[in-house]
C-alpha cells in the first residue's frame, strides 16, 4: 500500500469519516457540520476516498463501498482497522531512523492507553489467521499436552485456540494488556496473570511454554534469563516453543530488526546459531525447526 494511501485511510478512520458514511449516506457538507470539520478539507478527503473506491457517490451523497468493509465492519473476516492505524503510527517512528542510527536508541514515545489498545488489537488481527495453524503444529509435537503457559499472550489469540484443543491455559502479560484481555476472554477459562514475565513466571510445571513474537523485544542478556525461567516452568518431557522471524532464514527478518531498533532498547532479530547458544546457556536445546506459511519460523525446544 502506498504510504499516502495508508495515511489517508488512517486519517479517515481517526476522524470518523469512513464510519459516518458506513452508518448512512451523507454529503461533504453534512459530514463537516456533524464533526465540526473544515468543509474544504472534508471535500478533498472524501473525493480522494472516492477515487480509491472506498466510498461511492449517489449524487452529492457519499456512501460506503465494499472495499472499505475491512476497515469499518468488525465482523468482516479480513477486519484490519487496527492494523492500518498501527502501521500509520510506525511511519512517525521510521522518519526518525537517522537519529536511531546516530544514537542507537529507541525513537518511539510511550503509547497512550488508546494507542496500546490499537497495537494489541492489530497484533490480534495479524495472528488470528495464523494461530490455528501454529497451534496445530505444536499439538502434533506434543499431543499429550494438557497445560500451557502463554508468555505475552496479549488478547489471547493463541490461548483461545489451545483452549479449543482442550488445554488448560495460563496467560501472563503486562497489567495494561491483561485489563483489556479480561474483557475479551471472559468465560473462556483462561487464567490471566498481570506481571512482568522477564522477572518472574508463575509457579508450576507446564507441558508447553509458548514465546510467540516476544523474543525480538529484548537484548540477548535478558533473553538468556527468560529462557532460564521458561526452562524452570517445564514439566517432564515438556517443550518450549518460540515463534519468531529468524534472521538469515525468515523473509523480512533483517528489515524487522530495523523496526525493533526504532521501538526497543535492545531488541532485534536473531540467527539460529544465536538462539542455540543462548538456549544452551539456559539449559535448553533446539529439538526441531519448522518454517511457517506466513514467513515466521517455529522453534521446538526441550531440556538438555
Amino acid at each position: 500500500m502506498d504510504w499516502r494511501e495508508l495515511l489517508l485511510k488512517s486519517a479517515a478512520l481517526k476522524t470518523g469519516l469512513l464510519q459516518s458514511v458506513a452508518a448512512e449516506k451523507q454529503t461533504a457538507e453534512e459530514l463537516a457540520t456533524k464533526h465540526d470539520y473544515d468543509l474544504r478539507a472534508t471535500e478533498i478527503v472524501m473525493e480522494a476516498l472516492y477515487e480509491l473506491g472506498l466510498v461511492g457517490k449517489d449524487r452529492a451523497h457519499y456512501e460506503i463501498r465494499p472495499a472499505a468493509a475491512p476497515y469499518v465492519d468488525k465482523n468482516h473476516p479480513s477486519y484490519a482497522a487496527n492494523s492500518l492505524l498501527h502501521d500509520a503510527r510506525l511511519i512517525e517512528n521510521w522518519l526518525k531512523l537517522d537519529q536511531a542510527i546516530k544514537t542507537g536508541k529507541s525513537q518511539t514515545r510511550r503509547r497512550s492507553p488508546g494507542e496500546l489498545e490499537i497495537f494489541l488489537r492489530s497484533m490480534d488481527e495479524y495472528s488470528c489467521h495464523v494461530a490455528p495453524k501454529v497451534v496445530s503444529v505444536i499439538m502434533k509435537e506434543h499431543p499429550q499436552a494438557k497445560t500451557i503457559l502463554d508468555l505475552g499472550g496479549a488478547l489471547g489469540t493463541f490461548a483461545k485456540n489451545f483452549v479449543a484443543k482442550g488445554l488448560n491455559v495460563t496467560l501472563i502479560d503486562t497489567p495494561a494488556a491483561i485489563e483489556l484481555a479480561e474483557k475479551e476472554l471472559s468465560g473462556t477459562g483462561i487464567k490471566l496473570i498481570a506481571g512482568d514475565f522477564t522477572k518472574s513466571l508463575p509457579e508450576g510445571e507446564f507441558d508447553i511454554v509458548l514465546l510467540s513474537n516476544i523474543t525480538h523485544i529484548y537484548k540477548p542478556e535478558k533473553l538468556i534469563h527468560l529462557f532460564q525461567r521458561a526452562a524452570g516452568c517445564l514439566a517432564d518431557n515438556g517443550i518450549a516453543v518460540i515463534v519468531e522471524l529468524i534472521r538469515g532464514k525468515s523473509k523480512g527478518a533483517a528489515m524487522f530488526a530495523v523496526n525493533m531498533l526504532l521501538h526497543t532498547a535492545g531488541g532485534g532479530t536473531w540467527t539460529l546459531p544465536q538462539y542455540e547458544l543462548w538456549l544452551r546457556e539456559a539449559g535448553l536445546k533446539l529439538k526441531s525447526v519448522k518454517d511457517l506459511e506466513q514467513g515466521e519460523t517455529l522453534l521446538i525446544i526441550e531440556r538438555i
